[in-house]
Formats: C-alpha cells, sequence, structure tokens
C-alpha cells in the first residue's frame, strides 16, 4: 500500500505497489493516476508505522484512505491509500486533493477520534497528539448517518471556512443526501412538529400525493413506521417519474443546523453561505435550520 498518491507518479508504479478496485472497467496502467473528480472518501482505522522522515519523530500514524474517483465518462474507481500523519500531512492533503481537502481533513479527523480508544497505548498518544492540528482544518461537524458527495461537501468547506473567519464556530450539517425513505420520516417529522407541509414545498400535487398516503395510512391504524414505507412508496414512484419533492433526493442539498445560533451569527452563517457560488439558502422554522440548495 502506498503512502499518498503522488500526481508525478507513473501509473505503471500505482499498479505495482498499489491494489486498487475499479467499477466498470478493469485495472489497467493505461488509467491517469488522479482522475478528474473525487466522489468519496472514507477513512479506517488508524495504525503505528515508522515514518520514513528522519527530520520527524520516529513514530507516527498511518490511516488507511479509500478515494472513490470518477473519471469525465463517470466511470468509478477506489483506490486504498495510507496517510501518514504527520507535521506536513496538512500540506499533503491540499496538494494530493486540492478540490476535496477539507473531506479528506474531515475524515482523517474522524479516524483519529476512533484511533483514541484503540487498546495500544502509543497509538492513543499519537492520535491524541496529531487530533487538534487535523481538526484545525475542518470547521464544520457532519452528524452521523448524514452523507453527501465529496463536491457538495467541499462547498459546505468553503462556507464553513467563511463563517469561522467571522463567528470562530463551527457549522453542524444536520442532514445531507436522503433517501425515499428518509425524505418520508423528514415530512413526518415536521408534520409531527405542527408544520405546513403543503405550503413548504413547490410542487404542490407531490407533496399532496405523499400526504395523501400519509392520511390514508393513519385512517387504516397503521403505525409511524408503516406509515412512512407507504409515504416512501409514493416518493419512490415520483423520482422514477423525475419529481423530485426535495433536492435532498438529487444529492444536492445538506441542512445546516440554527438553532444553537444568535442573531448576528445566523446572519454571518447565511452571508457566508450566499457568497459560495451555486448556493442558495431557505431558513425554514420546525425544526430550526438553514437549508442549502447546493449546484
Amino acid at each position: 500500500m502506498k503512502s499518498f498518491l503522488l500526481r508525478s507518479t507513473a501509473a505503471a508504479a500505482l499498479a505495482a505497489c498499489c491494489s486498487f478496485s475499479v467499477y466498470g472497467v478493469s485495472p489497467t496502467s493505461s488509467l491517469p493516476i488522479v482522475t478528474p473528480s473525487v466522489v468519496a472518501v472514507s477513512a479506517g482505522t488508524p495504525v503505528g508505522n515508522p515514518c520514513t522522515n528522519a527530520s520527524i519523530s520516529d513514530t507516527c500514524i498511518g490511516v488507511p484512505l479509500e478515494v472513490t474517483q470518477a473519471d469525465e465518462q463517470g466511470v468509478k474507481r477506489t483506490v486504498p491509500l495510507q496517510v501518514s500523519v504527520t507535521k506536513d500531512v496538512a500540506k499533503q492533503v491540499r496538494q494530493e486533493f486540492p478540490d476535496a481537502s477539507a473531506v479528506v481533513f474531515r475524515n482523517l479527523a474522524e479516524a483519529l477520534r476512533r484511533g483514541l480508544g484503540q487498546d495500544d497505548p502509543k497509538v492513543q498518544q499519537a492520535c491524541a497528539a496529531a487530533l487538534p492540528s487535523v481538526e484545525s482544518n475542518v470547521h464544520y461537524r457532519v452528524l452521523p448517518d448524514v452523507r453527501m458527495p465529496a463536491q457538495i461537501e467541499a462547498k459546505v468547506a468553503q462556507l464553513a471556512d467563511k463563517a469561522f473567519e467571522v463567528a470562530q464556530k463551527d457549522v453542524v450539517v444536520t442532514s445531507g443526501t436522503r433517501t425515499p425513505e428518509s425524505q418520508a420520516s423528514a415530512i413526518q417529522e415536521k408534520i409531527a412538529l405542527g408544520d405546513n407541509v403543503q405550503g413548504l414545498y413547490k410542487d404542490k400535487q407531490a407533496v399532496g400525493a405523499i400526504l395523501h398516503a400519509y392520511r390514508e395510512a393513519k385512517h387504516e391504524g397503521k403505525d409511524a413506521e408503516e406509515a412512512t414505507g407507504a409515504m416512501a412508496d409514493v416518493i419512490q414512484r415520483q423520482v422514477e417519474d423525475g419529481v423530485y419533492i426535495s433536492n435532498h433526493l438529487r444529492d444536492n442539498a445538506v441542512d445546516l443546523r440554527i438553532s444553537d445560533l444568535n442573531g448576528w451569527q445566523k446572519r454571518m452563517l447565511r452571508k457566508a453561505a450566499e457568497s459560495v457560488p451555486g448556493v442558495s439558502v431557505h431558513e425554514e422554522s420546525i425544526p430550526p435550520h438553514f437549508h442549502l440548495d447546493i449546484l
């Protein structure tokens, strides 16, 4: 396994030192080292490993990292790497992943937090020592089970950096990509909290069909889970017909927490978000959050 992906290395060298899986095509050394778009990043469990740079400590942390990339034809491949978390890691990450560095930093930080619970005390200590420097490059948090494409997260990182410069407060992402089931759950939560769901969505016919499924399920005495399933079935059929009740279903919307912000902080966050190209902000009150459509 290779320790970081070097742009100047020939493709044949990658094939010789690293294993990788390719979706849609067979592995071949003719594939470029760095494809145009990073679409996903996943970090594994930190391990202690020797550093090769004599100017730094003899022991540092290696974090297994899987980077899924897509070329211009949409062909995806996942490349396993190992990142040595040394004093130079920030520079390395920015050089190797200029358009997705924040995504990599966030995954590294999450991996280092997991490393704090490992049995090896040396790994624990190294993770604790490395974590602050990695975290300092990320000014947003993502709640568990929230997913979003890397290109969307990169824009979240941009606005989070801008907001942090002014307000010195991290952004919290509470929702991202949704399945029909999670979209149905979100709508049902709004109903339970007393929101005007019919007035919230632009496509009145689509939201009307979803609410009809909800009312029918409740009329028939079905529980919340069954009602969610009935609503999700309607949403799935709408998606198949090219109708999207929310951009969360299109992979290009996120929600940001604002319940812990004062009026000034909310204004600064909105201003930061609106300064990022392709981002539009809509404030919703039940529950309180900024909904961001990101193109």
